[in-house]
């Protein structure tokens, strides 16, 4: 799924520990990412009057692993959460699961999934596999500023889930990028 990345330039992208800034420019969508020690907190701007998306390329390769198999579910109208199951590699012999969940501060009015590449046309709210991924959509009438706060756990959702709930149980963005600036 090569079609829906977007340049950008590293002259107005900032980095530091804890925060990272960049414009996407084929969408126009200013991304900014704080995290905690377990939650990272995404603050996407897209242009006014515009569609807000979110691609979970859950199925895609991470780091130098292949995934076996991936799995994502809509839990409800505000959260999305699943697993990847990172394939071995001759330094991890055994296949490891990555779970994570993520929670937007807007109610997702589009859920929709794809596997090999195309779009899976029946309306459905998980899905299991390889090469696997979602996206949410969000109303054009709400807010153009969409935040989403995401946590892994290598062992199962609800932990990612409580991770979640105990390390980041606001939506503040400024209270996170302010620890995340000073580390």
């Amino acid at each position: 799924m090569e079609s829906y990345k977007s340049s950008f330039s590293h002259d107005d992208e900032i980095v530091k520990p804890g925060y990272h800034k960049i414009v996407l420019k084929d969408y126009m969508i200013k991304a900014k990412l704080p995290s905690t020690s377990r939650v990272g907190f995404h603050k996407y701007t897209y242009p006014k009057d515009s569609r807000k998306h979110v691609i979970f390329d859950i199925g895609a390769l991470l780091a130098y692993s292949k995934m076996d198999s991936a799995h994502v579910q809509k839990i409800s109208d505000y959260e999305i959460a699943g697993y990847s199951i990172m394939g071995h590699t001759m330094r991890r012999p055994k296949s490891t699961y990555v779970s994570f969940v993520a929670r937007f501060d807007q109610p997702i009015t589009n859920f929709g999934t794809w596997k090999n590449g195309k779009l899976v046309k029946e309306n459905i709210d998980k899905l299991t596999g390889e090469n696997t991924g979602a996206y949410v959509a969000f109303d054009k009438g709400q807010s153009n500023i969409l935040h989403m706060k995401v946590a892994i756990f290598y062992t199962n959702i609800g932990q990612a889930r409580l991770n979640m709930d105990t390390k980041l149980n606001h939506w503040n963005f400024d209270k996170v990028v302010l620890p995340s600036k000073n580390e």
